[in-house]
């Protein structure tokens, strides 16, 4: 992977409206979106290959974890934490399969405790 931009935007009724802008090694674009409660359930994903759905739970009000899934099945798990700001990236990492990928540009908002 070249970059990805995760943006996290606060959302109606207490949830967050996620968007990831992925540049692969090979040049390739995916444009995913979605919204989520942030609440362990799983909510419907667009514009990623590799997932139909995903699970964001809150760890602690700066930290998530993600699951995505296809087909109820994990293709993808990680974090993300940004500082109180919700400007910079402390811990971005999302694994695919065995690959660990870090994300350097991240614009976010603090996560909400569950």
């Amino acid at each position: 992977m070249k970059s990805q931009t995760v943006t996290v935007t606060e959302a109606s009724a207490g949830t967050t409206h996620n968007v990831i802008d992925t540049v692969g090694a090979d040049g390739s674009t995916y444009h995913v979106e979605f919204t989520s409660g942030n609440n362990g359930k799983p909510v419907p994903t667009s514009g990623d290959p590799d997932s139909d759905s995903v699970v964001l739970t809150s760890l602690s009000p700066n930290t998530a974890k993600e699951v995505f899934l296809k087909g109820g099945k994990p293709t993808a798990t990680g974090t993300l934490s940004v500082s109180k700001s919700g400007k910079t990236t402390l811990n971005g990492n999302l694994a695919k399969l065995s690959e660990t990928i870090h994300r350097p540009n991240v614009a976010s908002r603090d996560f909400k405790a569950a």
